[in-house]
């Protein structure tokens, strides 16, 4: 995409009227930018507004979900689901993309043929720039708190930790490397929430875009490289911060590439009352600030339920399955035997694995009942299939299981592994001195 060099600063506000016309593609090319990119953050700030949200959700399902369903039925006559599931790079996506650029496109002709006069244009370009300098901090602040919380990348859990390196998916094998290691975690949401704060700051808004650029450009990197689902996003964040940087663009081209002074910038005041400008200035302070506070909040929240400070299960642990009888006739632990049970894996109070000695995994919802001893397991991808399943310990260190899988009854005798809970991976630790490299 190429930098769209806005109208200069310098002149005052009463000499807008007499500064030429705009041309029509520039006229065009400025308000396409300007409509896509309020079209792809209309929901800001509504959503950071508790009483909002709600009915913001409602216009989003209303009002985009029936034009995503409408587009792939009678257009692309295919079917696509509005159920949420985690990924930013669904067909619904990508469908909605397509429609706010075309929406941008048919706007961007009628503003420029309708519209000629170069002062609304400035001005529209003034506010443009802060409600997307505003938008783009708030996103970076959220990705960063979630980052210098650590919660977004938790540290390795005990079934990735047995997980063969190979059945890694490329994804996987990525939020197991950032969450390895929560010092290059905290680094990384520390630049992201630097770039989010002084995007805030007029005076510091180009500083804050190149450095949400690089933040970006890295991401982009990895989503595309290790095949993570955010990839229309993390571009629409990056070209964001290329467009809040491009007023600028050729004075840092003068400075950094032709070797020529590069004139200061003069900013044109958005407000000619003095007390009105303050009070937006306030405004914008306090609202960094409650995002700021909010995201920590957030991110220490998810990081005691779901991360390294949450609860873990009374059962947490690696369980080797030393011993299994099938009706009674014992199954030994080939490696020919794929469905034999090898491993049981309990983390956290709500999830556990089974793993086979295919090393294939599955993944269950937990419920743990002390008093009745018993353990139950709803299959993650199949809530109907249910296993129940009685459990005792009879001492340290030894987990029985029983249950009746299609009249085929189980019973299993469980070791704790402790090497499976000391892995290299998360013991290895820092070392200033090497006399060797330690690549395992």
């Amino acid at each position: 995409m190429t930098a769209i060099e806005f109208p200069s600063n310098a002149a005052a506000p009463m000499e807008r009227s007499a500064e030429a016309v705009w041309p029509f593609a520039k006229r065009w090319t400025f308000a396409f930018i300007a409509t896509f990119f309020f079209l792809m953050n209309w929901q800001f700030p509504w959503t950071s507004i508790p009483l909002l949200r709600v009915p913001v959700e409602w216009v989003n399902d209303a009002v985009w979900g029936r034009a995503v369903v409408f587009v792939a039925t009678h257009i692309l006559h295919t079917t696509v689901s509005l159920a949420e599931t985690g990924s930013g790079d669904s067909s619904a996506d990508y469908i909605l993309v397509a429609i706010c650029i075309s929406a941008a496109v048919i706007a961007a002709f009628a503003f420029a043929f309708i519209d000629r006069s170069a002062a609304h244009y400035e001005r529209i370009s003034d506010w443009f720039r802060v409600f997307l300098r505003f938008a783009l901090a708030g996103v970076m602040i959220v990705y960063g708190t979630a980052k210098l919380v650590p919660s977004q990348f938790s540290a390795p859990t005990l079934d990735r930790l047995i997980e063969p390196f190979g059945a890694a998916s490329p994804m996987g094998l990525l939020w197991t490397f950032m969450g390895a290691s929560r010092a290059y975690t905290i680094l990384t949401g520390a630049v992201e929430t630097i770039g989010g704060l002084l995007l805030a700051v007029r005076r510091t808004t180009l500083l804050g875009a190149l450095i949400s650029a690089g933040a970006m450009a890295n991401v982009i990197a990895l989503n595309f490289c290790y095949d993570v689902p955010v990839k229309l996003f993390s571009m629409q964040l990056f070209l964001e911060a290329i467009v809040i940087a491009s007023p600028d663009l050729s004075r840092l081209a003068n400075l950094l590439l032709i070797n020529r002074d590069a004139a200061p910038r003069s900013d044109r005041p958005l407000f000619s009352n003095r007390w009105a400008a303050r009070a937006c200035s306030a405004a914008g302070v306090l609202f960094i600030a409650a995002l700021l506070v909010i995201g920590l909040r957030q991110s220490l929240a998810l990081r005691r339920d779901y991360g390294d400070l949450a609860p873990r299960s009374p059962l947490r642990g690696v369980w080797s399955v030393d011993e299994l009888t099938d009706n009674g006739v014992a199954r030994p632990p080939l490696t020919t035997d794929l469905t034999r049970w090898r491993r049981f894996v309990f983390d956290s109070p709500r999830l556990a694995y089974i793993q086979f000695m295919s090393d294939a995994r599955l993944r269950y919802r937990f419920e743990l009942n002390e008093k009745t001893r018993t353990i139950k397991l709803t299959d993650w991808e199949n809530p109907k299939r249910i296993l129940t399943i009685a459990y005792a310990r009879p001492e340290a260190g030894i987990l029985l299981l029983d249950t009746t899988i299609d009249a085929h009854k189980m019973h299993a005798v469980c070791r704790l592994s402790d090497t499976a809970t000391k892995p290299l991976l998360t013991t290895r630790g820092f070392h200033w001195i090497s006399e060797f490299p330690f690549n395992r």
